[in-house]
C-alpha cells in the first residue's frame, strides 16, 4: 500500500509539474519550470523540449539520481530536499534571433573609425625596432660634469636630431635622468608642482674618462655612462642596480612638422562636372 501511494503521489507530480510547464512557458518564463517538493519522486515522459535540468540545494540531506538523454521524452529524477529547475528547448528561430542581437553591434562597427598600424607612423617606426640595435649615441667629447650634474649630447644617428642630457646625483644614493630636444620646434608641456620642492642634490666626482665611456662617483653610488651606443650602468658600491638602454630599445618620440596633404585635382564643383561629361562622351562615342 506505502509502494501504491508513492506511485500516486509520482503521478500527481507529474502532472503537475506538466501543468506548471504549460504555465510558465504562457504566463510565467517561457521554458522554465521549478518544482519544490521534498521527498519527491519524479518522472517526466513524453517531453520532447526538455534540454537541460539544474538542482539547486535548499536543505540538508541532498541525494539526487537521474537519467537524462538530450532531446529525448524520458526523464527521470529524485531527491530529497532540493529545488529542481527544468528547461525546455525553445525553437530554433528564437536561438538564431538571440545569436544575431549578441553579434550584430559587433559586426556593425564601422572599422574605417579605427586606425591600423600601418596607417600610423608613429606605430610604423615603434614596431621597426629591433633589440641590441640602438640609434643613439652619447657624444662623451661633449660631457662636462659640474659639482652635481652631468651634461652630455644625445645623439640620434638615423635622423640627425640631437639630445640635452643631464644626469643629477641626489641625496641618499638616487639619480635623476633627463632627456629632452636640444632645439625643440615648440616646448615641452612639462607639468608644475609635481614636487614640492627642488631635491637636495649630492656632490659628483669624475672618476675615469675614455674613448668609450665615462665614470662618474656620487658617494658610494657609481654611474657609468657608454657612448655608441648610448648606454648607462648604475651601481650601489660594485654591485650593478640598474641598466639604461641595456636592450638597445630607448626610443624618443621627437617634435615633427605636420606634412600637408597633397592638393586635390578637383577643387571646384564644375571641374568634376566636367569630368564626369567627359566619362559619358566617351562612352557614348564607343
Amino acid at each position: 500500500s506505502t509502494n501504491n501511494q508513492g506511485e500516486r503521489e509520482a503521478k500527481g507530480e507529474t502532472v503537475q509539474c506538466r501543468q506548471l510547464a504549460r504555465a510558465s512557458r504562457s504566463k510565467v518564463i517561457p521554458g522554465i519550470v521549478v518544482v519544490e517538493k521534498p521527498r519527491l519522486n519524479l518522472e517526466l515522459k513524453g517531453q520532447k523540449r526538455l534540454v537541460g535540468v539544474t538542482v539547486v540545494s535548499v536543505g540538508p540531506s541532498l541525494s539526487s539520481s537521474f537519467s537524462f538523454k538530450k532531446f529525448t521524452k524520458d526523464f527521470k529524477y529524485s531527491y530529497k530536499y532540493s529545488t529542481m529547475i527544468v528547461v525546455y528547448r525553445q525553437p530554433l528561430w528564437s536561438v538564431v534571433a538571440v545569436i544575431w542581437l549578441v553579434f550584430s553591434p559587433v559586426l556593425a562597427v564601422d572599422r574605417n573609425n579605427f586606425k591600423t598600424c600601418e596607417q600610423s607612423s608613429f606605430c610604423r617606426r615603434c614596431r621597426k625596432m629591433e633589440a641590441g640595435r640602438s640609434s643613439y649615441e652619447l657624444q662623451l667629447e661633449t660631457i662636462q660634469v659640474s659639482e652635481s650634474q652631468v651634461v652630455g649630447d644625445l645623439v640620434n644617428v638615423d635622423n640627425g636630431v640631437h639630445f640635452r642630457l643631464v644626469l643629477t646625483a641626489l641625496t641618499d644614493g638616487r639619480w635623476r635622468l633627463e632627456v629632452d630636444e636640444a632645439q625643440p620646434t615648440r616646448p615641452r608641456y612639462r607639468v608644475q608642482h609635481v614636487l614640492h620642492q627642488e631635491p637636495p642634490h649630492d656632490r659628483l666626482e669624475l672618476v675615469e674618462r675614455t674613448e668609450s665611456s665615462v665614470t662618474i662617483k656620487s658617494g658610494n653610488n657609481k654611474a657609468m655612462l657608454m657612448g655608441a651606443p648610448f648606454r648607462m650602468d648604475l651601481y650601489s658600491g660594485d654591485q650593478l642596480s640598474l641598466s639604461v638602454n641595456a636592450r638597445g630599445l630607448l626610443r624618443f618620440e621627437h617634435h615633427r612638422s605636420k606634412s600637408q596633404p597633397a592638393r586635390s585635382k578637383f577643387t571646384k564643383w564644375q571641374d568634376y562636372y566636367r569630368w564626369l561629361r567627359s566619362g559619358r562622351e566617351d562612352g557614348e562615342s564607343e
